[in-house]
């Protein structure tokens, strides 16, 4: 690896001069140089994100002083996002795109105008696009960096807000100058699977629907996002109180209590949640969890759950008979186990 070169590349980019077959563009005096990871001797031990770019980056400026933003709405427009990653790829054709929720990682050489020059990565995973970098005391150690000092004069942990801001504008700035690669590829993270297709620079992106991913057990494939998104609300419920509890050497049983408050503070706010996830299994999903950690279930939420939970309505959601029959034979129990549960887990 020749960072020297590497440096002359994003120098001549901020100056104005790209080169997109050597993964350099530049744009409001910022320089970047793309590599792949895979094709380079770096580490990526002891990175952390420096700040969001693209649509997760516009979302958190604007309700950057709400407490709990609804990340998940966010979710569904990724289209400016999958822009941005198209031109990745074609400043760096040999990105390999995986499954799992990171779906790529290059690393850059960035110059700043002025004149701070330093290492980062970009990467797409589950705060959705952003920057990364390494801690100053960390990057001598990396594999690939050994002539960090002679090079590199700045950490990208040392931006101000301003100045970080500047820094993901030019860089969102620079990669719109590039042409744009297809990509055609499923991703898959804690809210679910996205099919995520650029095609003739034209971004199309969806959620795979609860009827393409339809769960057999009540709590499944394609179930556990709503379990997941449940939790989170639970966590955002905890006091203070609650997590010096927790850390006290409290007995099995006082921890299922508290639990049971917490979740009990946070009833109607989980109600509200299913009802936003607009999907049948969240009812079910809700349910489940209620029942499990004995939580009283009120008649009216009872009732929201069977009729989230009738055969007919599903039926034809999952293509293997025997898939069928399982489901079937999963959901009357669960309907069952609703109506004769009186709040109690052992009667679950």
């Amino acid at each position: 690896m020749n960072i020297a070169r590497l440096v002359q590349f994003a120098l001549d980019a901020a100056e104005g001069v790209n080169n997109f077959n050597e993964g350099a563009v530049g744009s409001n005096g910022f320089g970047f140089v793309f590599r792949d990871v895979d094709n380079e001797d770096i580490g990526l031990e002891y990175t952390s994100k420096v700040c969001n770019i693209g649509t997760m980056r516009e979302f958190f400026e604007e309700f950057r002083n709400e407490e709990n933003p609804d990340i998940f709405q966010v979710y569904s427009d990724i289209s400016s996002d999958l822009l941005l990653i198209g031109a990745v790829k074609s400043l760096v054709p040999s990105l390999q795109f995986a499954l799992d929720d990171l779906l790529f990682i290059v690393w850059m050489v960035v110059k700043t105008p002025d004149n701070k020059i330093f290492p980062a990565t970009l990467y797409y995973g589950k705060t959705r696009l952003a920057t990364g970098g390494w801690s100053r005391n960390r990057l001598s150690k990396v594999v690939g960096f050994s002539k960090y000092k002679e090079y590199f004069n700045f950490n990208p942990f040392d931006f101000t807000i301003e100045e970080q801001s500047s820094y993901a504008e030019a860089l969102e700035s620079a990669l719109q100058k590039v042409p744009i690669s297809e990509v055609d590829v499923v991703y898959r993270d804690e809210y679910g699977e996205y099919v995520m297709v650029v095609r003739d620079g034209i971004p199309y992106s969806r959620m795979i629907s609860d009827e393409e991913y339809w769960p057999i057990e009540i709590l499944g494939n394609g179930s556990w996002r709503y379990y997941d998104r449940f939790e989170d609300l639970i966590g955002t419920r905890l006091t203070q109180a609650d997590r010096e509890s927790m850390k006290s050497g409290i007995t099995f049983q006082e921890h299922e209590d508290l639990r049971r408050s917490i979740i009990e503070r946070c009833y109607d706010d989980l109600i509200e949640l299913a009802y936003r996830l607009n999907s049948r299994l969240a009812f079910q999903v809700l349910g489940f969890l209620l029942m499990e950690d004995g939580v009283k279930i009120t008649d009216e939420l009872k009732g929201l759950i069977l009729g989230n939970s009738r055969w007919r309505d599903e039926r034809h959601n999952l293509k293997d008979k025997e898939d069928r029959i399982k489901r079937r034979k999963c959901l009357f129990q669960f309907r069952a186990e609703v109506l004769m549960y009186d709040g109690d887990t052992n009667s679950y």
